[in-house]
């Protein structure tokens, strides 16, 4: 699209903030089913909203609009076919069809992956703990390792809408199926001192999840000054999660857990016209799950845990002037939770988002965004359930962790000195309270060996700066941009650090007909986690890419990391009781092609979509490796 304020990273549309970008078709909420059937060549026009104060964009922060044509009676079909080499592949048909009033539409989509190709060398260092009734100081352990990974996947989405000038209404069935067949690895370790008298150690896994999912999504106009959007979800999981582990030639530790998790969700936003310069809008959520986990294997137990939140907002949009946009929403946070025999009163926190955006003329917009929200532990994360993993390690979860709580700005410019240059400047301060990060603790002499269970951290900031400039030159038939952006990391506690770090990233493309060719590169990478603990590294990458479009075909041929056979990263890991240094080689260079074929049947005239995001199964199992 060539639109200077959205950037594509890993295959997700990105605003200036790094936000993702909500993407509609014709004013409708577009989900994984309304992209899996959108025609490029039925595009008539591209839109860009911030905090846009209609309706029909649900709030969203960032969003994009495809204008395109609609059906009157008739339909689209689309056939996919996507395969990487060497590991991952993806096949999907999807359909849509209206009828009158009503849209009808189905998406069915598998995949694989198998990777065999990861290896991981390094050292792992246990200080101040007890093994066999032996207290040692440290012991440490040098290991080279071989991994593999495997998954496959299936999803189904069939939904119905009915639609009149001034309402909507969509119902969608989903249903989810995902499994590892068999996922582990081996490795030859050396010890200091000699605790095990082998040096060998391995661990497989298997998992496998089904998830049927329920929703509806409505929108309603009462009057000209009245709307309302809102949706509602249920959806249940049934996940088996198996494991063995042996190290140093030690009897095989196996664990099992098999676990129902039910989830409800429903969200309704009332807008109110006042006028023609101001807007007002309200959101209330609630969320409830369920979790029930039968563990066996080293743990005997079984956990019940349930989790709700509900959320809510006023918003006022004040547009005094058509180049000026003021927001301020004030709001609240409630959690409340139970854990096997634990329970939390209601936390309450209040939350706020405000924004500015200014925009004096067609070639300069500025605009300012704040936010402070709250975020819950994760499921796994709060569990009351200690799992023994290997000789030396147990997971553990941790029921009294406090919910996240973040303070986000990001101030952005987009300039268009001339028609074919464009720039992007943007600063961002972020402070995080309470992120909740790894404890790496020492058991006592009954249990032995170190438990990772989790904790909350003390404030972090993170400031970042970003440059890009794009050029459209020869009729935008050729495409250049780079993107320098600066990082700074403080963290406080015991693992305090000042962390500094610039990446940089650029692409070209050239459009010759119906053929697209494009280069890109992304910089090496660092960052610093676990509120200084952990520091990590990537290496850089330069892709290719060649594209050719006629309307109904479209084909696509990738190479990734084309200058590397290997993907090299490497992560450090420094606690008081548990420090490792682990180098990674994985699959480098790939090559990928992608075949879609798309036909139209019927009479149209503009053309719309819709569709609900199927569910991604949650998860509160204590000790699987993520």
């Amino acid at each position: 699209m060539h639109l200077p304020v959205i950037r594509k990273v890993n295959g997700a549309l990105k605003g200036r903030n790094g936000e993702d970008i909500t993407i509609f078709i014709n004013g409708v909420k577009a989900n994984n089913v309304d992209l899996s059937t959108f025609w490029p060549k039925e595009v008539r026009r591209v839109e860009y909203f911030e905090d846009s104060s209609d309706p029909a964009f649900e709030g969203a922060r960032a969003a994009v609009n495809l204008v395109t044509t609609k059906y009157i009676l008739g339909g689209v079909t689309k056939i996919n076919l996507y395969q990487k080499i060497p590991d991952f592949g993806n096949n999907s048909v999807s359909s849509k069809a209206v009828y009158k009033k009503m849209t009808y539409g189905v998406l069915l989509n598998g995949n694989f992956f198998r990777d065999h190709r990861t290896n991981t060398s390094g050292s792992e260092t246990y200080s101040n703990l007890f093994y066999n009734n032996v207290h040692y100081d440290n012991i440490n352990r040098i290991t080279d390792e071989h991994s593999w990974s495997k998954e496959d996947a299936f999803s189904s989405v069939v939904n119905a809408r009915y639609q009149t000038e001034r309402f909507r209404a969509t119902h969608t069935l989903a249903l989810n199926w995902k499994s590892n067949p068999g996922s582990g690895s081996n490795s030859i370790n050396t010890w200091t001192p000699a605790v095990f008298a082998s040096p060998s150690a391995y661990g497989t896994s298997k998992d496998r999840s089904v998830t049927p999912q329920i929703s509806g999504e409505y929108y309603a106009s009462f009057s000209n000054k009245w709307s309302a959007t809102g949706h509602w979800s249920y959806a249940f999981s049934r996940n088996h999660v198996s494991s063995i582990n042996s190290l140093g030639g030690k009897e095989e530790f196996y664990n099992h857990t098999t676990e129902n998790v039910n989830s409800v969700k429903a969200v309704v936003n009332p807008y109110y016209l006042a006028s023609k310069n101001w807007t007002f809008a309200m959101t209330l959520s609630t969320a409830m799950d369920w979790y029930s986990s039968q563990y066996s294997g080293t743990s005997l137990a079984h956990a019940n845990q349930r989790r709700g939140e509900s959320k809510f907002n006023v918003k006022a949009f004040w547009q005094p002037s058509d180049n000026l946009q003021l927001s301020l929403a004030p709001g609240g946070y409630l959690s409340y939770w139970k854990v096997g025999n634990e329970r939390s009163d209601c936390f309450f926190r209040p939350t706020v988002n405000a924004s500015a955006y200014w925009n004096p003329d067609k070639k300069l917009s500025c605009g300012f965004n704040s936010q402070f929200y709250s975020e819950e532990p994760g499921a796994d994360q709060s569990s009351d359930v200690i799992i023994k993993q290997s000789e030396l390690i147990w997971a553990e979860g941790n029921p009294t962790l406090k919910n996240l709580t973040s303070l986000d700005n990001y101030l952005y410019t987009t300039w268009l000195p001339k028609g074919w240059l464009s720039m992007n400047f943007g600063l961002g301060y972020t402070r995080t309270t309470n992120s909740i990060v790894p404890l790496y603790m020492s058991q006592s002499n009954d249990y032995g060996g170190i438990a990772v269970a989790y904790t909350n951290a003390m404030p972090v900031d993170h400031l970042r700066a970003n440059y890009e400039i794009s050029l459209d030159l020869f009729n935008d038939d050729l495409s250049i941009s780079a993107t320098p952006e600066w990082y700074y990391t403080k963290t406080r506690g015991e693992y305090a650090t000042n962390f500094n770090y610039l990446s940089f990233s650029a692409d070209a493309d050239y459009t010759i007909g119906n053929c697209r060719i494009k280069v890109w590169y992304d910089g090496p990478y660092k960052d610093v986690d676990m509120a200084g603990m952990e520091k990590t590294w990537k290496q850089g990458r330069v892709n290719a890419q060649f594209t050719y479009g006629n309307g109904n075909m479209f084909l696509e041929f990738t190479a990734e990391n084309i200058l590397n056979d290997k993907s090299k990263s490497w992560d450090r890991i420094n606690s008081n009781n548990y420090s490792s240094s682990r180098n990674i080689l994985a699959t480098g260079r790939t090559f990928a092609v992608n075949l879609t074929y798309t036909f139209s049947y019927g009479k149209k005239t503009d053309r719309e979509f819709d569709f609900d995001n199927s569910y991604s199964a949650k998860s509160s199992i204590v000790g699987v490796k993520k």
